[in-house]
């Protein structure tokens, strides 16, 4: 499975390190960010915390994911759109 997947961990440490930046340009986006995740996705499971520590390399794999802004909207400024099919 890993040949057909492909290991995205750089490219997936990369949009990690942006969206970082982005949240520190932006610290009331990294709020709303937060607010998702936490009070949304996280408890509704469509994402869960995870802990990578002693996991060998081959058995993870990365989805990369972006934070969406729709200031038209007033329920959801935000949304978090995932990316699984990556070629980077």
């Amino acid at each position: 499975m890993q040949e057909k997947l492909g290991n995205k961990r750089e490219v997936a440490l990369r949009h990690f390190i942006g969206l970082v930046k982005k949240f520190e340009r932006e610290p009331m986006l990294y709020k709303v960010y937060r607010e998702v995740l936490d009070g949304g996705y996280l408890e509704k499971g469509i994402v869960e915390r995870c802990v990578t520590e002693g996991l060998a390399d081959e058995s993870l794999f990365y989805l990369l994911y972006k934070a969406v802004v729709r200031e038209e909207n007033v329920s959801s400024l935000l949304r978090i759109v995932f990316n699984g099919v990556s070629f980077f």
